[in-house]
């Protein structure tokens, strides 16, 4: 598989990323049409519109590196890819590892929030475009997350959290800042974490059943 392979198969399984990159880029592009049509106009930028390429440039590199995985910003360091490794000293490692379980009494409900987070994104969607590309639990919980900023909302949308468990757990080696090198199971890294286990939280979150109910 060659680089445009690779490019192609990423469009089609984000293809929301790609118009946000795209909008981004055309911003990007603008701001900085500006900046120079004021310096070829011997006026020089206006701290606005410096603020705006800024802001531009910024807004271009997230939209990059949510498509790609990699920072334009950021300095390249190939060691860094493969994530930090801690062999001595005071300092270390600690992954959080956090499980919870929740009751879905309706799937489908979990599909309309998704729907509702997608319609909040794009308000002018028509009822077929949103159902054409929220038709599923999986890119339900996409937008979710995405509405979300990518944090999993607590309670979850259209589901009853039960249980949780929160570990603490001394790791020694990260895990890859490259997406392609990333594990194909991250939680692996939990077996065997008897020696490695800093601290273990439980929460309760239904009601214990009762004796004879």
């Amino acid at each position: 598989m060659n680089e445009h392979d690779t490019w192609s198969e990423t469009s089609r399984w984000d293809r929301q990323e790609v118009e946000r990159f795209q909008i981004a880029g055309q911003a990007l592009l603008s701001a900085i049409g500006a900046q120079l049509d004021a310096v070829a106009e011997a006026t020089g930028p206006s701290d606005c519109q410096n603020d705006a390429v800024r802001t531009a440039v910024q807004a271009y590199d997230a939209a990059y590196t949510a498509l790609t995985g990699e920072n334009l910003l950021a300095p390249h360091n190939a060691e860094d890819e493969e994530g930090p490794v801690m062999d001595s000293g005071n300092g270390g490692l600690f992954s959080v590892l956090s499980r919870t379980d929740y009751l879905v009494d309706d799937f489908d409900e979990i599909i309309e929030e998704g729907r509702s987070s997608y319609r909040s994104i794009y308000p002018e969607a028509t009822e077929d475009e949103v159902s054409a590309e929220v038709g599923d639990v999986n890119s339900a919980i996409y937008e979710i997350l995405h509405v979300n900023e990518d944090s999993v909302p607590f309670p979850f949308p259209a589901a009853k959290p039960i249980t949780g468990m929160t570990w603490f757990l001394e790791i020694r080696e990260a895990m890859p800042v490259a997406l392609n090198h990333w594990p194909q199971n991250p939680f692996q890294v939990s077996e065997g974490a008897d020696d490695g286990l800093l601290y273990s939280h439980r929460y309760i979150y239904a009601p214990e059943p009762q004796e004879g109910g």
